[in-house]
């Protein structure tokens, strides 16, 4: 059975100028249609694996899934392969998805990274429930930084260039207790406008948007930052973005934990860090205060300075 092939590889930015176009892949005159796909890199300082001291020599993760929409339909196809070969098929009698319009978003569903999203019509949304810290090895964590890209059929380049639809946050953090299996992170901000809470990126300058934003945001008087579904220990805040992790035991060693993670809040104040065991009980809080509310750029990583726990 005939595939359509569908090539993913991490570029940095000076080399998506070049561009691609559908390959000779069989070595004959035989085409498989291949659509080469870019991942965008954050600016200073993605899913996709990283270098903890080189956040943009990223690398895919096999087995997690995009999402494509076409034509009315939706559905969320596997990425394999190695090194920067990675790839996704696509059978070419699944119509529409071998040669319409596309929508891109990544990540899609899988057991380690909880996301509901919307990607039809002219709503397509990644919202952002629980993620999973992780690290490869000593060098590379893992972390499902949400992105997007757009494709169509006019467009003589058969490319889809991913976005990114968040900020990041570098983080660091000692003395941590081996016992860590989850962590919330609060974004505490002055700013009540729901657009405070999310992202919103042109894809490609034509106005085909995607959003991202993390499921738990708002205005709320208290903000509970004890025990899971307690109330003790609130800390009062106006306006908060909440951002929910697993933490796998790899990403902790030696008492430290260097990782990052997806931020969707545009301005923030100051942050809340929790952490629990296994069954929920809290092992450490520590609230970390600014001068003035810090403005947050899309596609931007931040280094925070180094927290110690106590």
């Amino acid at each position: 059975m005939n595939k359509t092939k569908i090539f993913i590889t991490t570029m940095l930015v000076a080399a998506l100028a070049a561009g691609c176009s559908k390959e000779d892949t069989n070595g004959d005159s035989t085409r498989d249609n291949v659509i080469r796909i870019f991942a965008g890199s954050f600016q200073n300082d993605s899913k996709v694996t990283y270098y903890l001291s080189d956040v943009n020599n990223a690398d895919w993760v096999n087995g997690e899934k995009i999402s494509l929409y076409c034509e009315s339909e939706t559905a969320e196809f596997p990425i394999d392969g190695e090194n920067y070969d990675h790839y996704i098929y696509i059978e070419e009698d699944i119509s529409p998805f071998t040669n319409s319009d596309l929508f891109a978003l990544y990540p899609a569903r899988d057991p380690a990274n909880r996301v509901r999203l919307t990607n039809e019509g002219d709503n397509h949304e990644i919202v952002l429930d629980t993620l999973t810290i992780a690290k490869v090895d000593e060098e590379r964590g893992m972390m499902a930084f949400p992105m997007a890209a757009f494709y169509t059929d006019d467009d003589s380049r058969v490319q889809l260039r991913f976005k990114h639809l968040c900020a990041g946050f570098k983080m660091k953090l000692s003395n941590v207790p081996p016992e860590l299996r989850m962590l919330r992170i609060v974004a505490l901000s002055e700013e009540a406008d729901e657009k405070n809470f999310r992202f919103v990126v042109d894809l490609d300058g034509n106005g085909h948007y995607a959003t991202a934003r993390w499921g738990k945001h708002g205005n709320a008087p208290v903000l509970p930052a004890g025990p899971v579904g307690g109330n003790d220990e609130d800390v009062v805040v106006s306006n908060y973005s909440e951002m929910n992790f697993i933490v796998d035991e790899s990403a902790v060693e030696g008492g430290v934990m260097d990782f990052c993670i997806p931020v969707t809040i545009q301005s923030f104040r100051s942050l809340v860090i929790v952490g629990y065991k296994e069954d929920g009980n809290v092992l450490f809080k520590k609230t970390t205060n600014f001068n003035t509310e810090r403005e947050v750029e899309v596609n931007r990583m931040y280094t925070l300075p180094e927290i110690t726990l106590e």
